[in-house]
This record gives structure tokens, sequence and C-alpha cells, in this order.
């Protein structure tokens, strides 16, 4: 799928096509964000190095956050897919690196829990989904909005006053 879209946006940038949002079949093209925290001395077959020491405060946290971004589909997303290694993004630069490769005026949903529906209990398998520190969630949309990718925040953040500066 994703080749195909490339394929799609390579031949609308030689045919000099410059829409800001991306249409499939009549259909706006957007993506899905989840986020957890990798718990100290998680290991798994791609994950065995130590944690580093970083110097920002909201980095000092114990753990590695973790990012899986995919397309929007009409169903929701399985526990599987989204914590599978295959779509798994360790730390901020990863999620940084996967943003840019976005199409420009990607619409992207920020999800911290399956089923979205707030009413359901908690898939099993998907407890660990969780917004990051409020100063982390600004880096990310600001790094978002500065590539003209607009980030729907998680749900915890859209009723409150904007995150700190």
């Amino acid at each position: 799928m994703q080749q195909m879209l490339a394929v799609i946006l390579t031949i609308l940038s030689i045919i000099g096509a410059s829409p800001k949002t991306y249409y499939i079949n009549e259909i706006e093209l957007t993506y899905e964000l989840y986020s957890w925290q990798e718990p100290i001395g998680a290991l798994n077959d791609n994950w065995t190095r130590p944690i580093i020491e970083w110097n920002r405060d909201w980095e000092q946290r114990p753990g590695e956050w973790n990012f899986c971004v995919l397309i929007t589909t009409s169903s929701e997303k399985s526990v599987q897919a989204v914590f599978s290694d295959k779509n798994r993004l360790r730390g901020i630069q990863a999620l940084k690196e996967k943003l840019v490769g976005l199409p420009s005026g990607t619409k992207v949903y920020w999800i911290t829990r399956l089923p979205t529906d707030q009413k359901s209990p908690k898939a099993k398998g998907s407890e660990s989904l969780a917004s990051p520190p409020p100063e982390l969630v600004k880096d990310i949309l600001d790094f978002a909005d500065a590539h003209n990718i607009k980030i729907d925040p998680p749900w915890e953040y859209r009723n409150r006053p904007a995150v700190p500066p």
C-alpha cells in the first residue's frame, strides 16, 4: 500500500499537481499515531541497548517512548498491529523521521487506547498505551506543524488549555 502511495505521489509531482491533501478513491488519507513507554530493562529481539542519559527533564523518565504510525482504515487496529516490532518506532527521533516521510498536509490522529471508544474496557494487551509528558507532546506537535503535518493531540490534551510552552 505504501509503495502504491509513493508511486501516486511521484506521478502527481511529475505532472505538477500540488494539492495539500492527497486523496485515494475520493477518501482523504489519514494516519493514526499510537504511543507507549517501554519499561526500563525491557528486552526483545531488536532492543538490547541500555537506556542512555538525556538532557531534557521529560526525557529523564524511566524507559523509552515508542510509537506506531498506521494508515487509518475503517476498522480499529488490533493490539498485535500496534505493538508489532515491524510497526514500532523506538524513540522520538524515529517518530520524527516517519512524520517527515508523510505527505504534506497529512492529518494524524493520536490514539492512546484500544478500543478508541472511551466507554468500553481497554483491550487486553493495550494497557500500556499512553500519552507522553506534555512537553514531549508539544515537541512532537511543533515538529509536525513545522513540516505541515496536522496531528490531533491525544484525547487527554484536547479539552485542556494548550500544552505548556
